[in-house]
């Protein structure tokens, strides 16, 4: 019953995903379920915990970045916004 809830542009994303977008004539939002425009490795912490993760992340020279949050869901599994 949830859903993964994320944030469009709160990661950066690699220009090699607008050239394969444009070369591949690929919609945009389709490139999200093709290349999960470089997302690597998701971390689902508690709100309590996010805080304390990215500092953990960013202290071991990790880049970190909040994506979304987890919802009730009303549709989709996951929701792009």
């Amino acid at each position: 019953g949830l859903a993964a809830h994320i944030n469009l542009g709160s990661w950066p994303v690699l220009p090699i995903f607008d050239v394969l977008e444009k070369a591949g004539e690929i919609d945009h939002m389709e490139m999200f379920n093709i290349f999960n425009m470089g997302i690597g490795m998701v971390l689902a912490v508690s709100a309590e915990d996010a805080e304390k993760t990215m500092k953990l992340l960013e202290d071991n020279g990790e880049a970190a970045y909040t994506l979304g949050s987890i919802v009730k869901k009303t549709g989709d599994d996951v929701e792009l916004v």
